[in-house]
């Protein structure tokens, strides 16, 4: 595998950056008064009338010196609320239960002997661990039509697919020398695209949930990685390096109709793309640019109709988050990675939803 494809795949590894939180967006008002339980938990801040037509519930992951937690504050307002358990760490991740579970990565120990399972934590707090220990457990999928299983990589060797049932059980749905990594599970539940160098460097494959059917969906003499499904189930964006720049591409289904949908350095943007996510429509692509040292929150139309950067100037933005109605972006602010803003979809005055002493990251915004 490619140096790039092989950092793509470590991506829930998190550099943490030791700089002033220089770019956050300005507070609405006050802070509300306190901490919310133990030194280091995060702080709503007072409520601002821009966020009464919010909905939903934004779910991201803390780092705290007793190990990664995970955390949730209403859109709307309100104290946030710690969500994972004392002793593990947890990692929140894009997959979603139907329940209104959160799906997550457990972490026991630490170094060399550390092993990771996939959690699901209910609404009530209570927690069930499913699928085989592992060394590296990374990017699990949504769950499946069923709302029954989740498609992950994992293995000591960090290369092959499995399909696991929130029951437990188990199935390895590829066995490939070079590596398998991130799957995305189709919105119908009928099939899984991944990136895959088993061919030499990463391209994008898809194939039935359980197994065989496989078909290559892209073919360059460079990297492709990252795939996500539109909600429709008719195309997916992925990344590629294959214009020089890593860039957003959308190709669709079968493999046919390929677009580059952000701008190049020649469109006068630059830098690199990063974390696609497709808006609810499926009409928009939200992505991270970075480049001259910082991070913005740029939307492109699917069909390369044009992009914008709706993030403030000079921000530092990452994990770009849509709202379920599609209005808004979520993301998480600050070179310290300490603040969680929202900013409307066309872009403006961001609203400054949540700040820490730690930093953020994993940004997820749900029903």
């Amino acid at each position: 595998m490619t140096t790039r494809a092989a950092r793509v795949a470590l991506g829930i590894a998190l550099s943490l950056v030791a700089a002033c939180d220089r770019s956050a967006p300005a507070r609405i008002d006050a802070a509300a008064p306190g901490a919310i339980g133990a030194v280091g938990a995060p702080v709503a801040t007072a409520v601002d009338p821009r966020r009464a037509a919010l909905r939903g519930e934004l779910v991201y992951g803390v780092e705290a010196a007793s190990g990664n937690q995970i955390w949730s504050i209403a859109a709307q307002g309100g104290a946030p609320r710690r969500r994972s358990p004392e002793g593990a760490a947890y990692f929140p991740t894009d997959a979603a239960a139907a329940d209104g579970a959160i799906v997550a990565i457990a972490v026991d120990g630490d170094g060399d002997d550390h092993a990771e399972q996939l959690a699901i934590i209910a609404r009530d707090g209570a927690v069930t661990r499913v699928g085989p220990r592992a060394q590296l457990v990374r990017n699990p999928s949504a769950l499946g039509g069923d709302g029954g299983w989740i498609v992950e990589t994992s293995a000591a060797s960090f290369r092959d697919l499995y399909r696991v049932a929130r029951d437990g059980t188990s199935a390895r749905l590829t066995d490939t020398p070079l590596g398998d990594f991130q799957p995305a599970v189709s919105p119908d539940g009928g099939e899984v695209a991944f990136s895959s160098s088993r061919d030499g460097d990463a391209e994008i494959y898809a194939m039935a949930v359980g197994g065989g059917g496989l078909r290559r969906l892209t073919a360059f003499h460079r990297d492709d990685w990252g795939p996500r499904w539109a909600p429709d189930g008719q195309a997916l964006a992925f990344l590629s390096d294959r214009e020089g720049a890593p860039r957003v591409f959308v190709v669709a289904r079968d493999g046919t109709g390929l677009v580059r949908v952000t701008p190049t350095g020649e469109d006068g943007v630059g830098g690199e793309d990063d974390a696609p996510v497709w808006s609810p429509d499926g009409k928009r692509i939200a992505y991270v640019v970075r480049r001259r040292g910082e991070e913005e929150v740029w939307v492109a139309a699917r069909n390369a109709g044009g992009a914008r950067r709706v993030s403030p100037v000079g921000a530092v933005a990452q994990a770009p988050a849509w709202s379920p109605d599609g209005n808004a972006i979520a993301y998480v602010s600050g070179a310290e990675r300490r603040v969680i803003a929202v900013v409307n979809g066309e872009g403006g005055e961001p609203v400054e939803i949540v700040r820490g002493d730690r930093p953020m990251w994993a940004l997820r915004w749900r029903d």
